[in-house]
């Protein structure tokens, strides 16, 4: 054998090892999805891809998927060479229970099974749960006992009573006037609906108007003494005095003690005898108290402090103790003797809020849990807060915070927009009784494209 000759066996290994291959190739199959993705957005309840052979033999192909909220035609099949099929994907929403993204993978075997094409699927869910309550809500407050939200609204002038938040049934008052504030008795049978000039009785347990007073100012707030009065504080920024109404002859009267400013939120002492109030429009902003034993109310005293502590002209009871907090965080003592009364008690753990100076707009007590329910604003100025989309649990005694729950959020109409769904700004805030659901008052930001009806949301905590 001359030295050539290995070279000559090499050379023909390599040619019988290339017509090899070129004859499995010719056989090769090979199947695939033109695209990688399907994604169904909010309101896409269907979609088509196609499946397509790029190999030389016919191929058997079958689909499965990890998405059991998707159906498929047709889940499988043959194809030939250079064949393609489009396959029609429907969507089935209502196996979803929260609003979110959705991924799933689609695999097509083929080959007998022992090669995959893969697609994967998102698909943008929205599942509203919240109620529309289809009208603004100026003012709201709640009957812990009856299980009751009662709101006042201007468009359409109205008062609203919502029975049971968790199954909610809606009824309502046509009133005669623009609303501004509303107060429950503390029986839970009567409200008392502030307007400019005039003041509305209204019994709660048949929903009628029992009568209309005459008042000598625009009411910024209201207070049911549940002792036969009501008290209305003017929308004023100046120095004047609590408008006392007698609800038996209708008469009005003037607080007496020293004058209180104007635009003062005010709230009854759960005891009675007495209301506190907060004032706005004057730095250092207080809190004040008044006597209401005899019907027409008298200021008494306000804080000790005069700068010391923030306030920031609102307030809410606490039950059990009767301690405040005020919308600064502050906590204040109260009693039946000034010398324990309205004395700092500590502060609440401010959250961090993506605007200036955490304030507090709504708390609700959860007795029976030991909670507190807290919903914010951000800002300097009442007029100007910006509220924050979620709920704040805190530990009723150590008044840290054990949890943010975000509130459901809206779908906007604005296609542009990265992601649709805009936030849900929180209004008011209650709760059960039995202190595992808060009653949220929420509606979507304005300028978003999201309708700016206010809703109730049902949020477990």
């Amino acid at each position: 054998m001359n030295k050539i000759t290995p070279v000559i066996y090499l050379l023909a290994s390599f040619i019988l090892i290339f017509i090899s291959s070129c004859k499995k190739e010719e056989g090769s199959e090979v199947i695939s999805f033109l695209t990688d993705t399907l994604f169904f957005d909010y309101g896409t309840d269907s979609g088509t891809v196609i499946l397509k052979s790029f190999g030389n033999k016919q191929s058997s192909w079958t689909i499965s998927s990890s998405a059991p909220y998707l159906s498929i035609n047709p889940s499988s099949g043959t194809l030939g060479p250079g064949e393609s099929v489009t396959l029609q994907f429907v969507l089935d929403r209502s196996t979803f229970t929260s609003y979110g993204n959705y991924y799933s993978t689609l695999d097509v075997t083929y080959s007998g099974g022992s090669r995959i094409a893969r697609l994967v699927t998102r698909v943008r869910d929205f599942q509203e749960s919240k109620t529309y309550l289809n009208k603004d809500v100026v003012d709201a407050e709640f009957d812990q006992n009856a299980d009751k939200i009662i709101f006042v609204s201007a468009n359409p002038m109205s008062l609203n009573v919502i029975q049971n938040p968790q199954n909610p049934i809606i009824s309502t008052l046509a009133l005669n006037y623009i609303p501004f504030c509303v107060s429950i008795s503390p029986s839970g049978s009567e409200a008392v609906v502030g307007h400019d000039g005039k003041v509305t009785l209204i019994d709660l347990t048949n929903l009628h108007i029992i009568q209309t007073y005459n008042v000598t100012c625009k009411s910024f707030d209201i207070v049911h003494g549940g002792n036969g009065w009501v008290y209305v504080f003017p929308a004023d920024q100046q120095w004047t005095k609590i408008r006392c109404i007698n609800l038996s002859t209708g008469a009005e009267s003037l607080s007496t003690g020293n004058s209180i400013y104007g635009n003062t939120k005010a709230k009854l002492y759960p005891p009675g005898n007495y209301i506190y109030g907060a004032n706005n429009g004057l730095s250092p902003s207080d809190i004040e108290k008044y006597d209401i034993s005899s019907g027409t109310a008298e200021r008494l005293y306000d804080s000790p402090y005069h700068g010391d502590y923030d306030f920031s002209g609102d307030f809410w009871f606490l039950n059990g103790s009767y301690n405040l907090i005020s919308r600064a965080g502050t906590s204040l003592s109260t009693s039946v003797l000034q010398s324990q009364d309205l004395l700092y008690f500590g502060a609440l753990v401010m959250p961090s809020l993506s605007g200036p100076v955490p304030r507090l707009t709504g708390m609700f007590q959860a007795v029976s849990s030991n909670k507190l329910l807290c919903i914010f604003s951000s800002g300097y100025n009442p007029s100007s807060y910006i509220a924050d989309s979620a709920m704040y649990v805190y530990d009723a005694t150590s008044l840290a915070i054990t949890s943010r729950i975000a509130f459901e959020p809206f779908l906007s109409t604005i296609s542009s927009l990265p992601d649709p769904l805009v936030p849900a700004l929180g209004q008011f805030i209650f709760g059960s009784a039995t202190g595992t659901k808060a009653y949220a008052i929420t509606r979507a930001q304005s300028g978003v494209g999201a309708t700016t009806d206010f809703t109730l949301q049902v949020i477990d905590y």
